[in-house]
């Protein structure tokens, strides 16, 4: 079973590495007036440049040097940011894009990422962020980190309707699931709307991003959401966020035309924090789900609504066909999208919650998933 602790959970924590000394004129303090052993005076081993817990391990390979601060837009792809010398110590995680640092900061304003891989925010010191930290996606725009993982698949596609009146697309599951499509109408002849497998019962092992939703069952559709992305922030000594988002949320569903079946929803991501001690103050945690597009009839559909609060669904489009789902948080599911009548179109369905991880209880803010403490 995964231990799950609410943000609002209280909590301090320290972590100071045991010392051991065999000679027993010695108190474990330097204080001790006896003769040290040569093989207490051999060579101490060189920097440990692995951090983080298994199978989320990184070796940094080269120690850096200075401190590093966040831009305002940054991609995974792309940005010169990303190590040239960092791995995962796992060969089962996926391609991912390292920025290391003795210490991470921010800089002007917001930083939103995107990209097709993951973001992995290392500092050997420290990781303190002033700033709200964007890798969600959004509608009809490019997704976050490594949104839309190779897993993520549906167990049913929508029907097209014949042109008319087609079927509402899936949302993507993560750790709930994502809601069904609507059926749609098309002169008494139904249409059915998509399905999506059944959430994860288990925590990930991999650095994912969430599953997109599913596009709706015409060919004049919207585009679905994309899944939320994937952000990893590991530091030697300490993390501190303050008066911030840290957003991973996936992306509503986009309108389509006339008769057009609604688009489902992207799923959130995953967001993963470890260091010996996290400072978490007024801070906002989000992976939540994106609300479906509604599906339409003689006009088009509604754009479903992207998440921005921890605490409130993203509300699906509403209108003139079968309305759009809205999308999970906490531990629900999305919602499914309504049905069309009289050659109206099924309404997309919502998407589903992501994953959040710390290795400490954290206090001080609010998580949507409530946040998974793995020590």
């Amino acid at each position: 079973m995964i231990a799950i602790a609410s943000l609002a959970a209280g909590c301090s924590f320290s972590s100071n590495a045991a010392k051991t000394d065999s000679n027993t004129q010695h108190d474990g303090n330097g204080s001790g007036s006896g003769m040290i052993d040569a093989a207490v005076d051999a060579p101490p081993d060189g920097p440990n440049t692995n951090l983080g817990p298994a199978p989320f391990t990184v070796n940094v390979g080269t120690l850096p040097t200075a401190a590093v601060a966040l831009p305002g837009s940054l991609n995974t792809d792309t940005s010169n940011l990303c190590s040239t010398s960092a791995t995962w110590v796992s060969s089962t995680q996926p391609s991912a894009c390292f920025i290391v640092g003795t210490s991470i900061t921010s800089a002007g304003g917001t930083t939103t990422v995107t990209g097709t891989k993951p973001l992995v925010l290392v500092g050997t010191s420290s990781i303190t962020l002033t700033k709200t930290l964007d890798a969600s996606s959004h509608r009809n725009a490019a997704g976050g980190p490594g949104a839309n993982d190779a897993s993520c698949s549906f167990t049913a596609t929508p029907g097209p309707g014949d042109g008319a009146g087609g079927g509402g697309g899936a949302g993507g599951t993560f750790m709930t699931q994502g809601g069904a499509g609507g059926g749609g109408d098309n002169n008494n002849n139904t249409a059915g709307g998509g399905a999506s497998p059944p959430a994860l019962i288990a925590a990930p092992l991999t650095l994912r991003g969430g599953c997109p939703g599913q596009k709706g069952g015409t060919a004049n559709s919207g585009n679905p959401g994309n899944g939320g992305g994937a952000v990893y922030l590991l530091a030697g000594q300490s993390i501190t966020i303050t008066g911030i988002t840290i957003n991973v949320s996936g992306a509503a569903g986009s309108h389509g035309m006339h008769f057009s079946g609604g688009s489902g929803a992207g799923s959130g991501g995953m967001l993963m924090l470890y260091a010996p001690t996290i400072a978490a103050t007024g801070v906002t945690l989000i992976s939540n789900g994106g609300g479906g597009a509604s599906g339409g009839d003689g006009a088009d559909g509604k754009d479903g609504s992207d998440p921005s609060m921890a605490s409130t669904a993203a509300q699906g489009g509403m209108g003139p066909g079968g309305n759009g789902g809205a999308g999970g948080i906490l531990t629900t599911a999305g919602t499914s999208g309504t049905p069309g009548v009289s050659n109206e179109a099924g309404g997309g369905g919502g998407g589903g919650v992501g994953y959040i991880r710390s290795n400490v209880v954290l206090s001080g803010g609010v998580a949507s998933p409530l946040v998974d403490i793995v020590p």
